[in-house]
């Protein structure tokens, strides 16, 4: 079994979030909160952002406290340009424990292999829910400002939850080669358009081999899992990124007209 290899691992959107985070810090001038007015058991003067993270996540900091912090890196995250994209990058840093565990935890149900996609998709649902809680607080609504870090985060555990159920979707079903007005075929896979694809830069030969087993000899998604020492679903999100890359190649024409044995017509 071929595990994901560790550059890629540590290419994985969570750790390139706590990357860029350390770097509101280490750089000359370090982005910084005076939180001592927002409430009187917060400490005086500025705060980088890591010990403001650290000061947040401590069990003895009060809920309406911290709620009131949050309120404030929300509104920070809505100013124009280079300073909103900072703030943006912080309050996600904050909530990178918080983000790590649902990933983590989810990753246990859709395997490791699609824990890149799957980190994407709850930094998404993260964001989202952020700039929806904001809009709703400039407009006078919201809720509790001590709630705001469980709804982002929940909001996050949502998104994510929805990408595993599609994922188990996909490991029994997968897109059709079809794209035509009426649905109709854009071409039948045979073994000559995989080679094709392969000996063209579409498909590598792992994804072709995979399209194979599972298209033209019908071999089981569970089958092809235990083979490859992963989940059903981590193989069927394979299968649907090698169907997509063969559907934009005979769009785009670089598999050329493809015929019913599934060979390369002859222009």
């Amino acid at each position: 079994m071929r595990e994901m290899s560790e550059v890629l691992v540590a290419t994985e959107p969570l750790c390139q979030v706590a990357d860029a985070f350390r770097t509101l810090v280490d750089r000359s001038r370090p982005l910084t909160l005076d939180v001592g007015g927002l409430h009187p058991s917060l400490p005086k003067g500025e705060l980088d952002v890591i010990v403001l993270r650290s000061l947040l996540l401590h069990p003895s900091l009060g809920h309406t406290a911290r709620g009131l912090v949050w309120e404030r890196l929300l509104e920070l995250t809505g100013r124009p340009g280079a300073e909103g994209e900072d703030w943006g990058l912080a309050v996600v840093g904050t909530a990178w424990p918080g983000l790590r565990a649902v990933v983590d935890r989810l990753q246990q149900q859709v395997g490791r292999e699609l824990r890149w996609e799957l980190a994407q998709v709850v930094l998404s649902g993260f964001w989202q829910a952020l700039v929806r809680i904001r809009a709703e607080r400039a407009a006078g609504g919201g809720g509790q400002a001590c709630k705001i870090p469980a709804n982002l985060l929940w909001a996050a555990e949502r998104a994510g939850r929805r990408f595993r159920a599609d994922a188990e979707k996909t490991a029994a079903h997968s897109l059709p080669l079809e794209f035509g007005p009426q649905g109709e075929p854009a071409a039948f896979v045979g073994l000559d358009l995989l080679e094709l694809a392969v000996a063209r830069g579409v498909l590598d030969r792992g994804q072709a081999e995979l399209v194979a087993s599972s298209r033209i000899d019908g071999r089981p998604m569970r089958e092809l899992a235990a083979d490859a020492g992963l989940t059903p679903e981590a193989v069927g999100m394979r299968r649907v990124r090698a169907e997509k890359l063969l559907v934009r190649a005979l769009r785009d024409g670089l598999l050329g007209t493809v015929g019913p044995d599934g060979a390369e017509a002859v222009r």
